[in-house]
């Protein structure tokens, strides 16, 4: 879903209520802005006429992002805590959409399976993904993950951070990056941010996920249910 100039995830809907994995600094920057900053599960260019437009009405996030003032000045120490929610309600001629289900896997696990992320990026920036149109649905195909644990306290033994080699841009903050299993989609991370290298990157793995870790699993469980 494009959601408030991000990207987002549907992992809950019906007819009254959307609930959606996105990322902190999303989170934190729509807040205030529920007049305008809509959900548009599917968007293809403009809303899809069948999923329509959704309303944020509350917000769910690492209360650390918060104390650390990650808001005022997002540094590395901000990425294993960029994590959220966000839940919303129908606007007239909304309909619930798909969903995905969510989960935490170990490195070795998700190595040994195709892994792909959807977003929206901005595009025509010098780092833009190749080919992107905003605002339609980019993703460019299997991805690998690189290191994990760096900058990342563990979470119950789970490093938060993984770095990955999928392609993204400003505006993808938030999508989410996911496996298939008996042919149902799981999102196991989720956006958080890019190396500074932007157009000049020569490593392999250069962009940031934020990972679903069991005490967020859990959290998000709750929410949802």
């Amino acid at each position: 879903a494009n959601y408030g100039g991000c990207s987002a995830n549907v992992i809950s809907a019906n007819s009254t209520r959307l609930v959606a994995t996105t990322a902190g600094h999303c989170v934190f920057a729509t807040r205030n802005t529920f007049n305008y900053s809509t959900v548009d599960p599917r968007r293809n260019g403009t809303a899809s006429p069948t999923w329509g437009t959704w309303t944020p009405v509350g917000f769910a996030y690492d209360a650390n992002y918060r104390d650390l003032n990650c808001e005022g000045s997002f540094t590395w120490d901000c990425i294993p805590h960029d994590i959220g929610l966000v839940i919303a309600v129908p606007n007239a001629g909304a309909t619930p959409p798909s969903t995905m289900g969510w989960g935490y896997r170990s490195k070795s696990w998700l190595n040994a399976r195709n892994k792909y992320r959807r977003g929206y990026p901005g595009c025509g920036l010098g780092h833009s993904p190749a080919n992107c149109m905003y605002p339609y649905l980019y993703g460019d195909g299997p991805f690998s993950i690189g290191v994990v644990g760096s900058p990342s306290p563990v979470s119950g033994g789970w490093n938060r951070v993984m770095l990955v080699s999928t392609d993204m841009s400003t505006g993808d903050s938030g999508s989410g990056s996911y496996y298939y299993s008996s042919g149902y989609p799981y999102v196991f991370a989720v956006t958080s941010a890019e190396q500074g290298c932007v157009e000049n990157c020569t490593d392999t793995h250069v962009n940031y996920l934020r990972r679903i870790t069991p005490d967020w699993f859990d959290f998000m469980a709750d929410v949802v249910f």
